[in-house]
């Protein structure tokens, strides 16, 4: 029923964008949604994941079983990645090689490799192991989706790497501001940057 409402949200917001572009919707409106799920030995784990109805920035709150994570402003200014897109758009190649052969560094101990930054990290997995490497940390595998079939698992994956990130503190309070899993799982080159770079200069 969850992801019926957030369609059908989605596609009357769009509809009103194509036919009443006059009407000013509000940005970053979400919808948080609780999903609850049984583990193996009869337990019950729930997490939050927030689901974007509208464009823009909005406040952001998850929960994964014990994690959490939040800002509570949504950003008002662009920062340094918005700049890059939209100011130095020619630059934005020589960034990612850096930030790709930053992660293919750390991640070659376990054979893995980033090859395509949007598509191979979408899934959370990759940016897992990555935060795992980086900060000599285990993530019990009960955690997140080792592999993860539908969105909802992307989402569950990259908000807990977000989770992650916050708690080792690679995350800055305007970087917070503009990051949401629904972006990195989307494929948003942008918020991808945001994460990977976080790492690079932890």
């Amino acid at each position: 029923m969850e992801k019926d409402v957030v369609a059908t949200l989605r596609l009357l917001v769009a509809l009103a964008e194509r036919f009443a572009p006059h009407k000013r919707l509000p940005t970053g409106v979400c919808m948080e949604v609780i999903q609850v799920e049984r583990t193996y030995n009869d337990g019950i784990k729930s997490h939050s994941v927030i689901k974007r109805i509208t464009s823009g920035v909005a406040k952001a709150n998850y929960s994964f079983d014990g994690y959490s994570y939040g800002h509570s402003e949504p950003a008002e200014e662009e920062d340094v990645f918005d700049k890059l897109f939209s100011e130095a758009p020619e630059k934005v190649d020589a960034v990612k090689v850096v930030l790709v052969k930053f992660a293919n560094s750390h991640l070659a101990c376990v054979n893995v490799k980033i090859k395509d930054m949007a598509s191979d990290l979408r899934s959370g997995v990759v940016l897992v192991m990555l935060v795992q490497l980086l900060a000599n940390y285990f993530v019990p595998l009960s955690d997140y989706y080792v592999n993860p079939v539908t969105d909802d698992d992307r989402l569950r994956n990259v908000g807990l790497v977000i989770i992650l990130m916050d708690e080792l503190g690679c995350l800055s309070s305007k970087t917070k501001e503009h990051i949401l899993p629904d972006d990195v799982v989307s494929g948003d080159l942008k918020s991808t940057f945001r994460l990977l770079y976080s790492l690079f200069r932890k």
